[in-house]
Protein backbone atom coordinates (compact mmCIF):
# COMPACT_ATOMS: atom_id res chain seq x y z
CA UNK A 1 0.00 0.00 0.00
CA UNK A 2 1.38 3.10 -0.87
CA UNK A 3 1.06 6.47 1.70
CA UNK A 4 -2.77 7.60 -0.32
CA UNK A 5 -4.07 4.60 0.12
CA UNK A 6 -3.25 4.12 3.77
CA UNK A 7 -4.49 7.70 4.15
CA UNK A 8 -7.56 6.69 3.32
CA UNK A 9 -8.41 3.85 5.86
CA UNK A 10 -9.57 4.57 8.99
CA UNK A 11 -7.57 3.86 12.45
CA UNK A 12 -9.55 0.81 13.33
CA UNK A 13 -8.78 -0.29 9.78
CA UNK A 14 -4.80 -0.10 10.08
CA UNK A 15 -4.73 -1.68 13.40
CA UNK A 16 -6.66 -4.73 11.79
CA UNK A 17 -4.22 -4.42 8.76
CA UNK A 18 -0.77 -4.34 11.17
CA UNK A 19 -2.58 -7.62 12.75
CA UNK A 20 -2.81 -9.25 9.71
CA UNK A 21 0.45 -8.40 7.86
CA UNK A 22 2.05 -9.43 11.43
CA UNK A 23 0.88 -12.55 11.19
CA UNK A 24 1.22 -13.47 7.52
CA UNK A 25 5.19 -11.79 8.72
CA UNK A 26 5.30 -14.35 11.07
CA UNK A 27 4.93 -17.20 8.66
CA UNK A 28 7.92 -15.88 6.15
CA UNK A 29 10.30 -15.40 9.31
CA UNK A 30 13.26 -17.30 8.24
CA UNK A 31 12.34 -18.21 4.60
CA UNK A 32 15.55 -18.37 2.28
CA UNK A 33 13.62 -15.69 -0.03
CA UNK A 34 13.18 -12.36 1.55
CA UNK A 35 11.62 -10.66 -1.11
CA UNK A 36 7.54 -11.77 0.66
CA UNK A 37 9.12 -10.71 4.16
CA UNK A 38 10.39 -7.74 2.79
CA UNK A 39 7.46 -6.21 1.41
CA UNK A 40 5.49 -7.54 4.48
CA UNK A 41 7.79 -5.68 6.69
CA UNK A 42 7.60 -2.64 4.87
CA UNK A 43 3.60 -2.76 5.16
CA UNK A 44 4.26 -3.11 8.65
CA UNK A 45 6.53 -0.23 9.19
CA UNK A 46 4.02 2.29 6.34
CA UNK A 47 1.30 1.20 9.00
CA UNK A 48 3.13 1.71 11.65
CA UNK A 49 4.12 5.54 10.90
CA UNK A 50 0.65 6.08 9.53
CA UNK A 51 -0.67 5.59 12.86
CA UNK A 52 2.06 7.71 14.67
CA UNK A 53 1.86 10.32 11.97
CA UNK A 54 -2.30 10.42 13.56
CA UNK A 55 -1.21 10.45 16.73
CA UNK A 56 -0.84 8.74 20.31
CA UNK A 57 -4.48 7.95 20.80
CA UNK A 58 -4.30 6.81 16.86
CA UNK A 59 -1.03 4.22 17.80
CA UNK A 60 -2.94 2.90 21.03
CA UNK A 61 -5.35 0.93 18.76
CA UNK A 62 -2.16 -1.28 18.46
CA UNK A 63 -1.82 -2.41 22.32
CA UNK A 64 -4.89 -4.95 22.74
CA UNK A 65 -2.55 -6.71 20.42
CA UNK A 66 0.11 -7.16 22.97
CA UNK A 67 -2.73 -9.78 24.32
CA UNK A 68 -2.64 -11.64 20.99
CA UNK A 69 -2.16 -15.23 20.65
CA UNK A 70 0.53 -14.98 17.63
CA UNK A 71 3.95 -14.41 19.24
CA UNK A 72 5.04 -12.17 16.03
CA UNK A 73 1.47 -10.07 16.37
CA UNK A 74 2.84 -9.54 20.09
CA UNK A 75 6.85 -9.22 19.13
CA UNK A 76 6.01 -6.91 16.51
CA UNK A 77 3.40 -4.27 18.54
CA UNK A 78 5.70 -4.14 21.53
CA UNK A 79 8.79 -3.00 18.99
CA UNK A 80 6.53 0.02 17.92
CA UNK A 81 4.20 0.62 20.99
CA UNK A 82 7.74 1.30 23.42
CA UNK A 83 6.80 5.02 23.29
CA UNK A 84 3.69 4.51 24.56
CA UNK A 85 3.81 1.75 27.43
CA UNK A 86 7.43 1.02 27.64
CA UNK A 87 7.09 -1.11 30.63
CA UNK A 88 4.32 -3.14 29.46
CA UNK A 89 6.41 -3.65 26.09
CA UNK A 90 9.37 -4.32 27.54
CA UNK A 91 7.49 -7.29 29.41
CA UNK A 92 6.42 -8.67 26.27
CA UNK A 93 9.76 -8.14 24.61
CA UNK A 94 11.61 -9.44 27.66
CA UNK A 95 9.05 -12.48 27.94
CA UNK A 96 9.34 -13.73 24.39
CA UNK A 97 13.11 -13.65 24.53
CA UNK A 98 13.37 -15.90 27.57
CA UNK A 99 10.61 -18.38 25.85
CA UNK A 100 13.75 -18.98 23.55
CA UNK A 101 11.45 -19.41 20.76
CA UNK A 102 14.07 -19.59 18.02
CA UNK A 103 13.70 -16.11 15.81
CA UNK A 104 11.13 -14.12 17.65
CA UNK A 105 13.44 -15.11 20.47
CA UNK A 106 16.07 -13.34 18.65
CA UNK A 107 13.97 -10.63 16.89
CA UNK A 108 12.42 -10.02 20.77
CA UNK A 109 16.89 -10.01 21.58
CA UNK A 110 17.29 -7.38 18.81
CA UNK A 111 14.43 -4.78 19.71
CA UNK A 112 15.51 -5.12 23.65
CA UNK A 113 19.21 -4.26 22.55
CA UNK A 114 18.09 -1.12 20.67
CA UNK A 115 15.62 0.19 23.12
CA UNK A 116 16.37 -1.20 26.78
CA UNK A 117 19.71 -0.47 28.33
CA UNK A 118 19.32 -2.74 31.17
CA UNK A 119 18.76 -5.49 29.18
CA UNK A 120 21.95 -4.53 26.92
CA UNK A 121 23.78 -4.35 30.05
CA UNK A 122 22.45 -7.44 31.59
CA UNK A 123 23.30 -8.87 27.77
CA UNK A 124 26.76 -7.90 27.38
CA UNK A 125 27.55 -8.96 31.13
CA UNK A 126 26.35 -12.77 30.40
CA UNK A 127 28.34 -12.58 27.22
CA UNK A 128 31.46 -11.23 28.40
CA UNK A 129 31.38 -14.02 31.49
CA UNK A 130 30.75 -16.87 28.83
CA UNK A 131 32.71 -16.09 26.17
CA UNK A 132 35.36 -14.05 27.89
CA UNK A 133 36.02 -11.16 25.22
CA UNK A 134 37.15 -7.76 26.59
CA UNK A 135 35.39 -6.25 29.39
CA UNK A 136 31.71 -5.34 29.61
CA UNK A 137 32.48 -1.78 30.62
CA UNK A 138 34.26 -1.32 27.16
CA UNK A 139 30.83 -2.41 25.23
CA UNK A 140 32.47 -5.41 23.97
Amino acid sequence: MIDVQLRSLTDIQLAECFETVSMEAGKHKGDWDNRIIDRLVSKQFNIWKELERRGPQSLGLLLPLLDHPDHWVRCTTAAVCLSLDRQRCVAMLRALYEAMDGLVSAEACFYLLAHDPEFRAEYEAYAHAKYGHGSPDEGH
